[in-house]
Parts: structure tokens; sequence; C-alpha cells
């Protein structure tokens, strides 16, 4: 059992919430294979000093003494899972893999922050999907960042409360600097209603090319760049604990594209609402053309390496299903047990499940 933290693109970074940090597991190293029991508790070992080090990394001196606590019983439960999966799955009872994917589940279930659960159930379901979608296109990661992330705005600009609270905050800190509350609340308004409004709402300057040029830069400057900066720091750290090479140079590399794509993605978004307010003045824009352009941020994930470019669509995906299945909390604890049990390549499985593990 490979019980990893995820540093999925914009999902991460210093100073959030306990609850938006993502853990998966490997479908490299399927959780049936049997380890020996010294190579379980090391990895249990790696899971809970891993774990904990990275989320305690962000909270600071000021933190509540609860919210500690929640990240000692985050790191119990990924040491558990492992070491619990692995004796159930040895047992030679009867549909072992799915008797150790319920008791997987179990400590994740019981010890994590319950928003965090259901994210992670999200997360393992968009994984299964996104290993099925490889096989019908080779540009299935562009295609599945458009759609999930025309989604992912249209929810963060007409129902916001759809989106996890750690999630939620972080679209917010991503666009605070450049678009204030009060202009985001007045575009909902028009673009809700189809009413018209200026480019300069979102992209203040002399003129276009300057608004758009300055956007660009400025959140580099304010969010990108330290963002990212500070992600790929923790990637250094795990590399050390884990004693994998990363060169400084790709370092350095990997937060500049990583930042050029994040801030190249918001301007993309901006520009897209921009339009649909200017289309405005002729006649309102249908809600589908208005989906279909936000649509196009996508196309910034081209920016990005190949190796994360595979990683951002489950990324996206995640968040499209957590404001689905997350007010449905009993669809959420089957998904993750229906995910826990595709992982251990249980047979016969569901014939969904099936179709895209074969």
């Amino acid at each position: 059992l490979e019980l990893t933290v995820t540093e999925l693109g914009t999902g991460t970074g210093w100073g959030m919430p306990l609850s938006e940090c993502l853990f998966f597991f490997e479908p490299s190293s399927p959780m049936a294979t049997l380890m020996p029991d010294s190579a379980v508790q090391a990895q249990a070992l790696q899971n809970f000093v891993g774990v904990t080090a990275f989320i305690g990394s962000t909270k600071s001196k000021r933190t509540p003494t609860k919210e500690w606590v929640n990240v000692l019983r985050t790191g119990l439960a990924t040491a558990l899972a492992p070491l619990l999966h692995s004796a159930v799955s040895g047992s030679g009872i009867p549909q072992a893999g799915l008797a150790a994917a319920i008791t997987a589940g179990l400590p994740l279930k019981l010890l994590m922050d319950p928003e965090m659960c259901k994210t992670l159930a999200c997360h393992l379901v968009a994984n299964i999907l996104t290993l099925g979608a490889k096989k019908v296109t080779k540009l299935w990661a562009p295609l599945i960042m458009a759609c999930c992330g025309a989604q992912i705005v249209w929810t963060w600009l007409f129902n916001p409360t759809a989106h996890c609270s750690p999630y939620a905050r972080f679209l917010d800190r991503a666009t605070g600097p450049q678009i204030p509350p009060k202009h985001r609340e007045l575009m909902t308004e028009c673009l809700r209603d189809g009413k018209p409004f200026n480019y300069s709402l979102l992209l203040p300057g002399i003129n276009l090319p300057h608004s758009i040029v300055g956007f660009l830069l400025l959140h580099m400057q304010s969010f990108s760049l330290n963002f990212y900066s500070k992600l790929y720091a923790w990637r250094l750290l795990y590399a050390l604990l884990t004693r994998k090479g990363l060169p400084i140079k790709e370092v350095l590399k990997d937060i500049l594209r990583s930042s050029l794509f994040l801030s190249t993605y918001g301007l993309l978004a901006v520009c897209s609402l921009c339009f649909a307010g200017h289309y405005n003045k002729k006649k309102p824009m249908p809600k589908a053309a208005l989906w279909g352009i936000l649509c196009l941020p996508g196309l910034a994930t081209f920016i990005e390496s190949k190796e994360r470019q595979r990683l951002l669509p489950a990324y996206c995906l995640t968040f499209v299903l957590y404001s689905v299945l997350s007010k449905l909390p009993g669809v959420c604890d089957a998904s993750l047990v229906a995910s826990l049990a595709a992982y251990t390549q249980l047979s016969p499985k569901p014939a969904l499940l099936k179709a895209l593990w074969t």
C-alpha cells in the first residue's frame, strides 16, 4: 500500500487548511500486492512521518490545539491503512480483497476530517476515471482540464458553496489580488442576468494589452511564484526523506513553468469572462455558450511539463466530483470503498470499474 501526499498542481500549498491536502493510492503498486511485514511497517511509518510533517508545516504557532490533534489523527489514519490492509488481505478469508478495502477505509473514514475524507473519495474516483480516459484519446489531459476547468469556474461564480471550503478559499486567494470581491459580485450578477460589463472591471490598465501583461505579471508576483516556491520546497524535502535526487536547476525551472501555467490559466479565464461581458452588449450570451468559452483556460495545460499534465486532470476532476458527490454522503462512502477495492484489483469488478480498469 503506497499512500502518498499528492501535490497536484494548484491543489495544495503552504498555508492551506488541513482538509485541502489530498492523498491517493498509486495504481502502479496495487494494494493487493502482499508485502513483507517489515516493508508494510516501513510504509506505515513513512506515511505517518511524511503526512504529519507536510500538514504540520502548513500550521503556525497560532494554530489551535484542535487542529494539531487533527494533524496527528490524519497521520495515524494513513499509517493504519496499510497495516490493516496487509493483515486482512493475507488472512485467506473469502473476498479478502473487498474486506481489505473496507478495513483500510475505516481509519480514513473515522480519523480524517470529514471534508478531507470526501475529497479523498472523489480523488480516488478521479484517478480511476482518468486511467480510463487515457485509453480513449491521446488528448485526454487537455480535454479533461478544459471541461473540468470550465465547471470549476462556473461553480465558483454561480454556486461557490458547492466547492469544499479550503478549495473555495484557494480560488479566492488566487483571484484576490486582481479581482476584488465587489467586482466579482458585479461580474457574476451581469453574467447571470445577461448584462454587459467592460473588461476594465477585471483587467484594469491603460489599454487592453497593458491590462493583460499587467495581470499576468502581477499574478505571478503576488501569488503563483510564492505558491509554487513553497510547494516545490516540500518536494525537495520529500526527495531527501525518500533519498531521491532532485536537481536544484530542475526545481527552479519547474517553479517558473508551473507559475506561468497558473497565471496564464487565470488570465485566460478572466479574458473569457471579459469576452462574455462584451458579447452581452449585443445580446445575452446563452449559458451553454458561456460554459463553452470557459473551456479556453484548459489550453494553458500545454505550458506544464508532460509529467504534470498527467497529474492535473485528476486534480481538477476531484473538485468537479466533490461539488456533486459531497451532497450525497452515502455515495461518497461507497465511492471510497469501491475505489479502494478497484485499486486492489478485486475480481470480479463492477462493470464500470472493469471497463475502465482493463
